[in-house]
């Protein structure tokens, strides 16, 4: 590997890592998510979920 190659190979994880972290979680980006409940548990997680998302969080790559 060259430095040129080097240095692309950090700028592309760079800008993955960027695009990675731009990823809002919360239960409005979780795939479970049907507002006002949660298809997974079948409830409506409370105020503070919402805004983090729990554990069983996931997301779809979908961006709407």
């Amino acid at each position: 590997m060259t430095k040129t190659e080097l240095k692309i190979r950090i700028d592309m994880h760079r800008q993955m890592l960027k695009g990675l972290e731009s990823i809002e979680v919360g239960c409005r980006t979780c795939e479970h998510y049907a507002m006002p409940e949660c298809d997974k548990w079948n409830a409506a997680p409370p105020p503070d979920i919402v805004a983090s998302g729990c554990d069983e969080w996931r997301w779809d790559g979908i961006p709407f």
